[in-house]
């Protein structure tokens, strides 16, 4: 079983509204859940998310269960931006062992003026699993897209984000 879930991301909107979802969540690491769904203080050294033994077992297994229960995931393991244009903004998010699915659910909840596309799945060739958001008139979805090969969710991503860029140009 793979141990890590690459997420990819992309936001497209008013440039303000990107440029604030931008100052909101995205912190010098990378995109920071804490902004999103706060964790408890008792996690913290320092005012930043520990997850190493500094908490303790007992603290360390306290904080995968909150964190787990409340974004989906123990945490963000590496990070990656494809795309920083005005209006729209591409990353991706490694997680551990599954997508957070409660964090993103929260993101589009504030942040209703864009639009996103989210989509991934366990990080291994094959994949044992992928997975698509849709949001359509404020219905978060889920799709299990399990049934494509790894390079058929890449070729279409990169489709997709193809697509994008087009109709954006069309626009301008």
């Amino acid at each position: 079983m793979a141990n890590w879930c690459v997420n990819y991301l992309t936001i497209e909107g008013p440039e303000t509204e990107v440029e604030r979802f931008k100052a909101t969540v995205i912190r010098e690491r990378g995109m920071d859940f804490d902004t999103i769904i706060p964790m408890p203080d008792q996690f913290k050294v320092d005012g930043k998310d520990v997850w190493d033994e500094t908490l303790g077992s007992d603290g360390l297994d306290a904080r995968n269960t909150w964190t787990t229960e409340n974004w989906g995931t123990t945490g963000i393991r590496d990070w990656q931006v494809d795309e920083d244009l005005p209006g729209r903004y591409s990353c991706r998010v490694y997680t551990t062992w599954d997508a957070p699915m409660p964090v993103f659910r929260k993101l589009v909840a504030m942040f209703p003026a864009v639009t996103f596309d989210i989509c991934g799945g366990a990080l291994a060739s094959p994949p044992e699993w992928t997975y698509e958001v849709t949001i359509k008139d404020g219905v978060f979805e889920i799709w299990d897209t399990s049934e494509e090969t790894w390079e058929e969710f890449e070729r279409e991503y990169a489709a997709r984000e193809q697509a994008a860029v087009e109709a954006k140009d069309e626009a301008n």
